[in-house]
């Protein structure tokens, strides 16, 4: 027999074998050791725990939040000083409400509607009609509960800076601001790395920044809405409390949408904020103001389709093209949202983005 020592796999230190090791020596190997109970890849709960984690985290310091809180303030107190100022208090004109008059379509009556009319009776009215009649209907009721004119004008105003600007061009522009720099700024600081080279697929690691992203903006703007109505009803504007429902729906359903759009052009050039602005010109003004069901393709029309069941908005906007429900407004929305944010992820998976150029200048 040799008088050879045998050596043992052990480590140095510890006298433990590498193998089955809680230490340096486990990390060393690259399949997963169960008596330990590691798990070198992390499940999609836990990577989006962490992730929601450290973004939202970052977020949350008191020098931020003051500086949020006072941000959220702004449109708000600049809403009520409006509403408020003596401008609108004693400025006298006529209303553009009543001044306009509804009237419903001389529409000839088709032989067939003819022989399914009872006689006597008037044939049904078709969807275009019942919408002009709910938009007559709810311009005379405007105009009897708000017979004083510098009250119809507050409903205006607020309808204009809260509908008109901050539900249609405010909402659309924080979030792309805001989403598309979720993936820019990742890119220009270089810090990508970092985040893909642990054990997580770069598709799930963009949806749930997207995720996220609009958990965020869900929970701030709509803080910001209830201050815009807040202070819409402490400056005694009438006929808004029936549309905050529909204003927080629309903003609920929008949010999505605007955020995936935004983190795609984010992901397709630096210049994400320009790219954004033309898309909307071409396809959010543009297409949908066209007179055909290409307009489908907005995501603007389907928003205002939600805004335009509001009875303000019957009363103020009867231009507008609305649907005689909501409902069919919801589904374009959420797949609008499923489709930007499986183009963002699809173009994340493949489009090479390390190392950065933005980083090297």
């Amino acid at each position: 027999m040799s008088d050879t020592p045998t050596v043992k796999n052990q480590d140095s230190d510890t006298g433990q074998n590498p193998a089955t090791a809680t230490g340096t020596g486990a990390a060393a190997n690259p399949g997963p050791v169960s008596d330990s109970g590691w798990q070198l890849k992390p499940n999609l709960g836990g990577a989006f725990a962490g992730i929601a984690t450290m973004m939202i985290s970052e977020r949350i310091s008191l020098s931020k939040l003051i500086q949020l809180g006072i941000q959220l303030m702004i449109i708000p107190v600049l809403l009520f000083m409006i509403l408020s100022s003596p401008i609108v208090e004693m400025r006298e004109r006529k209303s553009r409400v009543l001044d306009r008059e509804l009237k419903l379509p001389d529409k000839p009556q088709t032989s067939f509607e003819a022989f399914m009319t009872p006689e006597g009776e008037e044939p049904p009215l078709t969807p275009a009609e019942i919408m002009l009649q709910r938009k007559k209907d709810a311009e005379d009721q405007f105009a009897s509960e708000v017979p004083l004119e510098p009250q119809r004008l507050k409903s205006g105003v607020f309808f204009l800076l809260s509908y008109s600007f901050y539900l249609l061009v405010g909402v659309p522009l924080i979030c792309v601001i805001l989403a598309g720099g979720v993936s820019r700024d990742e890119i220009r600081n270089d810090t990508l790395p970092y985040f893909l080279c642990r054990p997580l697929r770069r598709m799930s690691y963009m949806t749930i920044r997207l995720i996220t992203q609009i958990i965020w903006l869900e929970i701030i703007l709509g803080i910001q809405l209830l201050l815009l109505f807040a202070c819409g009803i402490l400056a005694g504007t009438p006929w808004i409390t029936e549309t905050f429902a529909y204003a927080a729906l629309a903003q609920i359903l929008s949010i999505p949408v605007w955020c995936a759009i935004g983190i795609f052009m984010g992901l397709i050039n630096k210049n994400y904020l320009i790219f954004s602005i033309v898309y909307g010109l071409i396809v959010e003004v543009g297409i949908a103001s066209l007179p055909s069901n290409i307009k489908m393709i907005s995501m603007m029309a389907h928003i205002k389709s939600i805004l335009g069941q509001a009875p303000l908005t019957l009363a103020l906007r009867p231009n507008w093209e609305i649907p005689t429900s909501l409902v069919p407004a919801i589904p374009p929305l959420v797949l609008g949202f499923v489709f930007f944010m499986i183009l963002s992820a699809v173009t994340f998976h493949f489009k090479e983005l390390l190392p950065s150029h933005e980083a090297e200048k």
